[in-house]
């Protein structure tokens, strides 16, 4: 969807723009890991989600066509070794 990279670019923004406000000591030592522990919750809730649906039609189509072309393709290297 289109709105997913503005939010994300915005987001990166705010985070720098906080981390930035600390001194740079901190900035340095430990608050460079802040963006990333606040992003770990949203990447495990994306795994789970995805790991959730369901596939189109089309894309298992197209992956049981790639599974028997690689079936295929191992099939003749066998024969020929």
């Amino acid at each position: 969807n289109n709105v997913s990279g503005p939010f994300a670019f915005f987001l990166a923004n705010l985070a720098a723009i906080l981390v930035h406000q600390l001194p740079p000591r901190a900035q340095v030592t430990w608050a460079w890991r802040l963006p990333f522990l606040a992003a770990a919750p949203v990447g495990l809730v994306s795994v789970m989600l995805r790991r959730r649906m369901c596939e189109t039609e089309d894309f298992k189509r197209v992956r049981a066509a790639r599974r028997r072309r690689s079936a295929t393709a191992e099939d003749s290297e066998d024969s020929d070794a």
